[in-house]
């Protein structure tokens, strides 16, 4: 496992890495790092952002980097900017796996959260992921640091608050095309520790070594602490990441702007005529106001050609979050439309941005059970922070009438 540059990006060399920096365990270990965050999507990246920036309010660190991991599928969905003061970041390359790096990783899931909850001195570093403890680590060296952890639980999304283990064990054995035996190791160890973590996590909260860095409250009331380091995060990147183009952005003003989450199509949550039901609606409602219309791809999707026919702004840039977007903005879209995006409802909650629902203009027979039961529960915490219109003309009057 090592640092590595992605494609056009900034090498770690670049970014300020030292060559022998070359894992989670070597950033730990250096000395050089009292926080070390490791993430995969946009999202996750300004979430350990977030709360490195909270912990340095607190003066509990004053350095830390951010490791970006690779999508299992789809490899590098984030562009390596450093954006906050004493903050790094870089690409984390695992190699290619097998049957040793599983094994490896295993122990650490198994082992770890258990030595550390035993671990009474040394130095602290606090480590963040949207994970189990103990999961970002994939080397026997691991068990051997002695140093404590203090684990931050960062927000995935939507996801964290409303998906079952049993649904992440799923996604990640769907996510790393595991078959056989090694699915069944996968799965049996999303059930151990779903019996077994609850206890090591109470151990570690007792001596305050494990928190979550949640935006929301399990109650679906907003964190307004969190919330101002997240929206900071945001901001801090806007600012700082040459490579959002303003030129791009500029586009999303006074916009109505659909988030696509067309792997839902993939995974057979709901169809492709659903998912191109909801971009007609949305884009129906540009034409009536007059308004823009800008569709932001997923970072996981790349077939264009699905939108022929609309005449919109096609937002295909990786690494760019619809909320890095919104921080760089002095004049907001006129909504944010999707099906259960968690931008829908943070672009309300955090920028005071009108989020829309499409799941009521869903063709009946369109989407599967657990999608509707996701809608219904989703709608159930998080309704307060956007509408839900039922034909084409509530959405336009819903929007005539906000603004």
């Amino acid at each position: 496992m090592q640092l590595t540059g992605n494609r056009g990006h900034a090498s770690a060399a670049y970014l300020g890495i030292e060559p022998d920096r070359r894992s989670i365990v070597s950033c730990i270990k250096s000395g050089g790092f009292d926080y070390v965050g490791v993430a995969i999507t946009p999202w996750h990246v300004r979430m350990a952002v977030a709360s490195y920036l909270k912990l340095r309010a607190d003066h509990l660190v004053n350095s830390g980097i951010i490791l970006i991991d690779r999508h299992n599928k789809d490899g590098y969905l984030v562009s390596a900017e450093v954006s906050a003061p004493g903050l790094s970041v870089a690409y984390l390359d695992r190699g290619d796996g097998g049957w040793t790096s599983m094994i490896q990783a295993f122990a650490c899931r198994l082992a770890l959260p258990f030595l550390q909850s035993k671990k009474e001195s040394g130095r602290l570093v606090y480590v963040a992921n949207p994970s189990f403890p103990g999961s970002i680590f994939d080397s026997f060296s691991a068990l051997k640091l002695n140093c404590r952890l203090s684990y931050i639980l960062l927000d995935e999304g939507v996801g964290s608050y409303l998906t079952t283990t049993e649904d992440w064990a799923k996604q990640s054995i769907r996510d790393r095309g595991l078959h056989g035996f090694s699915a069944l190791m996968r799965n049996w160890l999303f059930n151990y520790e779903q019996h077994e973590l609850p206890k090591l996590v109470s151990e570690l909260e007792e001596k305050k070594r494990y928190e979550s860095f949640y935006l929301f409250e399990c109650d679906g009331t907003l964190s307004t602490t969190n919330a101002a380091f997240v929206k900071q995060s945001f901001e801090l990147n806007a600012k700082s990441a040459g490579f959002l183009l303003s030129s791009h952005n500029d586009k999303y003003k006074n916009a109505v702007v659909f988030c696509s989450q067309y792997p839902l199509v993939e995974v057979g949550s709901i169809s492709l005529g659903a998912h191109r039901c909801a971009i007609d609606a949305a884009y129906q409602v540009s034409r009536r106001l007059g308004v823009p219309m800008v569709i932001k791809l997923h970072p996981r999707e790349s077939d264009f050609e699905i939108y022929n026919g609309f005449d919109a702004f096609i937002d295909s840039r990786r690494g760019v979050a619809l909320e890095d977007i919104l921080g760089d903005l002095d004049e907001p879209p006129l909504c944010i439309a999707s099906l259960c995006s968690t931008a829908m409802i943070t672009a309300s909650a955090v920028f005071g941005c009108s989020g829309i629902s499409l799941n009521a203009l869903i063709p009946d027979g369109e989407a599967s059970d657990g999608f509707a039961l996701f809608c219904r529960s989703m709608d159930s915490l998080f309704g307060d922070y956007y509408e839900t219109p039922e034909s084409v003309d509530e959405f336009c009057f819903f929007l005539k009438g906000a603004h």
